[in-house]
């Protein structure tokens, strides 16, 4: 049976990359420029999901976001 979980709030560079079509380069250059901001935890590098559908031009899904595993 699937669990259904709340959508994550932070995403890794690579999957960031991913969700928004780009390589990672570009990503990092995005990231150098104050584009996108990035939350350090540690030595992990996290963006905000909220950061990337703001950089793509797009609107947020607000309520009831969840991610089904």
């Amino acid at each position: 049976m699937p669990k259904t979980l709340p959508a994550p709030l932070m995403v890794n560079l690579t999957q960031a990359a991913a969700l928004l079509g780009i390589t990672r380069p570009t990503l990092y250059a995005a990231i150098e420029r104050g584009d996108l901001p990035v939350v350090c935890m540690g030595a992990a590098r996290r963006i905000p999901l909220e950061a990337i559908y703001k950089f793509a031009g797009v609107q947020h899904p607000q309520a009831d976001t969840t991610v089904t595993v």
